[in-house]
């Protein structure tokens, strides 16, 4: 977020705030094939090869996630989701082994109306907690 000032006769006259997203590393231990077709563009060969073209833009998404220890349950939604191929990592084996993993930089744009990501709320319906993780929830009639 940056916070603009504008100063007029010695004092802070006005103060907006610019609100455009979010950006940060997203690590996991791999991932999955599917996310790598769908979000990255590559192909699957019949013979079995996952194939990266570097002429495929990647595709938008929506993050969904929750809070591991989080007693409230809170499930949250990022919108509007753009996010870097993953490198690969590959380590010689030495006197400890540690797991190699993955990781993406996620870039979190507002959409076209502004809305940037969302989180249930203390009374969120049955029906939208239940179905989280089958389609991304819009949010319909925020005030």
């Amino acid at each position: 977020m940056k916070v603009t000032k504008f100063y007029a006769d010695g004092i802070v006259y006005y103060v907006c705030q610019s609100n455009n997203g979010y950006s940060g590393d997203f690590e996991v231990a791999m991932f999955p094939e599917q996310m790598m077709l769908d979000i990255w563009g590559m192909t699957k060969s019949k013979n079995g090869l996952i194939v990266e073209n570097a002429n495929v833009q990647p595709a938008s998404f929506a993050l969904l996630f929750e809070v591991d220890g989080d007693t409230t349950g809170r499930k949250y939604v990022l919108y509007n989701c753009s996010a870097t191929r993953p490198g690969i990592n590959a380590n010689t084996k030495s006197e400890t082994t540690d797991p190699d993993t993955q990781t993406s930089t996620i870039t979190v744009s507002p959409m076209a109306d502004g809305t940037i990501k969302a989180h249930t709320a203390d009374d969120v319906t049955p029906a939208t907690l239940n179905g989280w993780y089958t389609s991304v929830t819009l949010p319909t009639d925020a005030t």
